[in-house]
């Protein structure tokens, strides 16, 4: 008998069959490699406990001036800022109206009340509307009318309803001299498509991407993108407002005064209205893209815009100051915009610029770096180690100093199960101790990101696996990255070993599992009699933590697995005196094998060394 040690190439390929692989890895959900070892990546932790509305899909991190830890969480429905565990509500306000006794209430016992306004209050369904200066109206008390509530329904353009206390008689009109405060309309969750050629699965992105940016979307995801100059906050809706929020003001939480506010009102009679993104130089620039002319208030998909140097409320050029515009040429409309080291690069539908600093007159260069390049998103892109990496509508790029396409392990994998309607959901972020950058995208039969692909840069392999995030920051203001869940919380992750929610603390799932290697030469059978694993349990909190050890071994590469044989390795002494099970004996024949481990306890980690199986020579047939 010999012991033959499972060694594997690190990463996982599936680029073709598990036969041709031999020597790879083929299937992993929650695992990482480390100097060419795998292990199970770390588990989360509630990074705050109060939830958000919505879906959120921008975090962004800063310190101000009198060092508040602040992040800015935007989803779909509101837009706030975080600070020591609390949320604030900063989303701005899109109209304030005055109307005397606009409460009407419904039948007695009735929640429900009709609303009245003096002109078309532009509201939808679900967005948030905040009265003041109310009174009590048929026993509903003016401490319940001062507040802010959902917009239930919108039966008129001057009528709207919502949900209060209980009223006494029914019927009622009231309330005195109030003030309506309506916030921004909220935007969809999925992107939304209309009827006819085009829509879906074929059309100008090539077959099997849905076309983008010819009307077939008739609503697209609520995307936010902001960035902070200096302490204050500069913010807007892709496609939608541009504003401003400033850390003097107070941040109260039901306070209206501490909301953002539209960065025209503020400032010079130029400043954008509109803005695809925007982003904040070092050379302290506020650069917006896809945003409307001088004199305009159409958004040109293509215009790129900044401030005067140091004063985001200065948009008129003049001989005094840096403000400036530039429309680009390459493409039909923006995507995403990265700050690098010395560079801005800014990506269309087709192409990548390169904007740089060269100061006055000229202010800033614009340099085409690739043509025929495509981006998935927005967000799609993640700049580490001053290299941009991002993913396009079918495969991977990079950018360090040229841009290239990126070898990828997994792209057949990824792209055969996708969502491309959903595209739009697709998002980046860097693991910088891990040296990862990851990509969050939807699989082809869910409308929420459930899926997520790795690349590690510097051992240069990929991973991949399910988990449902929405946004995700690397922030190294913070202890940990932290990403957006579905469930409206915020987790800090590489945080234990499990997955803990608000509510309890659960397990966190993980295996890996090899392509098949030959027992022998390949023509004969082998016996596996035998398996000495190799496993490492550091970091486990379980008292027993224990992995499973499964060979799986089959006669020809088109034939089933003949039969499986699982055995634990065990922890049975606590760190640092370990002592694992020495050898399991199995009983497993065949041509092929595929090795899996796997663990599905809470507080269990583990990094897998190399096992060895036992084999002997067992017949041709």
């Amino acid at each position: 008998m010999q012991l033959k040690p499972l060694k594997f190439k690190p990463g996982v390929n599936r680029e073709n069959t598990r036969y041709t692989n031999e020597g790879s890895w083929w299937d992993m959900d929650k695992v990482r490699f480390r100097s060419g070892t795998p292990e199970k990546i770390g588990g989360w932790v509630p990074a705050v406990r109060v939830a958000f509305r919505g879906v959120a899909r921008l975090l962004h991190n800063w310190v101000t001036i009198s060092n508040e830890n602040l992040l800015a969480v935007g989803t779909n429905i509101k837009m706030y800022l975080e600070r020591g565990s609390a949320l604030f509500d900063i989303t701005p306000v899109r109209s304030t109206v005055a109307k005397t006794d606009p409460f009407t209430t419904g039948t007695a016992g009735s929640n429900i009340v009709t609303v009245t306004t003096t002109a078309t209050h532009g509201a939808l369904v679900g967005d948030f509307v905040t009265f003041s200066g109310a009174g009590a109206v048929d026993g509903i008390l003016a401490d319940t009318l001062n507040a802010e509530f959902e917009i239930l329904s919108t039966p008129t353009a001057f009528t709207f309803t919502i949900q209060a206390t209980a009223c006494t008689l029914g019927g009622v009109t009231g309330g005195g001299a109030v003030t309506l405060a309506f916030q921004i309309n909220t935007g969809p969750v999925i992107s939304i498509f209309g009827t006819g050629y085009g829509v879906g699965g074929y059309g100008d992105g090539g077959y099997g991407v849905a076309a983008s940016g010819t009307g077939v979307i008739t609503s697209g995801v609520r995307e936010w993108v902001g960035f902070n100059f200096g302490q204050d906050f500069v913010f807007a809706i892709r496609d939608g407002g541009l504003f401003y929020w400033s850390a003097d003001f107070p941040l109260i939480t039901t306070a209206i005064a501490n909301r953002g506010v539209a960065l025209s009102s503020i400032g010079d009679a130029y400043t954008p209205v509109i803005a695809d993104n925007v982003i904040v130089t070092d050379d302290q620039h506020v650069v917006v893209v896809g945003t409307n002319a001088f004199g305009s208030t159409a958004e040109d998909p293509m215009l790129v815009r900044w401030c005067a140097q140091g004063n985001p409320l200065v948009w008129t050029p003049s001989a005094t100051n840096t403000a400036g515009d530039q429309r680009l040429t390459a493409g039909s409309y923006t995507y995403a915009v990265k700050k690098m080291r010395q560079e801005t690069l800014i990506w269309t539908d087709t192409s990548v610029v390169s904007m740089q600093f060269v100061g006055p007159p000229i202010v800033f260069s614009f340099t085409p770096l690739a043509d025929n390049v495509s981006i998935a998103s927005t967000k799609a892109v993640a700049v580490a180690s001053n290299t941009a990496y991002w993913m396009g509508k079918d495969k991977f790029y990079m950018y360090n100093g040229q841009v290239q396409t990126l070898p990828c392990e997994v792209r057949k994998y990824v792209f055969s199960d996708f969502n491309q309607e959903q595209i739009q959901q697709v998002f980046a972020g860097t693991n910088e101790p891990f040296n990862e950058v990851t990509w969050f995208y939807c699989s082809a039969a869910s409308t929420s990101p459930d899926r997520y692909v790795t690349y590690n840069y510097l051992e240069q392999l990929w991973t991949f696996g399910t988990m449902s995030r929405t946004a995700w920051l690397d922030a190294p203001l913070r202890s940990n990255p932290i990403a957006a869940s579905a469930d409206g919380y915020l987790y800090y992750h590489e945080s234990g070993v499990d997955d803990v929610t608000v509510l309890a603390t659960n397990a966190l799932p993980a295996y890996l599992e090899s392509a098949d290697v030959d027992l022998g030469d390949g023509d004969k059978f082998m016996f596996v009699e035998r398996i000495i694993p190799d496993v490492d349990f550091e970091g486990s909190t379980a008292a027993t933590p224990a992995v499973t050890l499964t060979l799986k071994a089959r006669a020809t590469p088109g034939a089933n697995y003949l039969q499986t044989n699982a055995r634990s390795a065990v922890q049975t002494a606590t760190i640092p005196f370990k002592q694992f099970t020495e050898m399991a004996w199995t009983r497993i024949r065949g041509r092929q094998m595929a090795f899996r481990i796997e663990s599905n306890a809470a507080g269990v980690t583990w990094q897998l060394g190399t096992p060895r199986v036992g084999v002997r020579e067992d017949g041709e047939r």
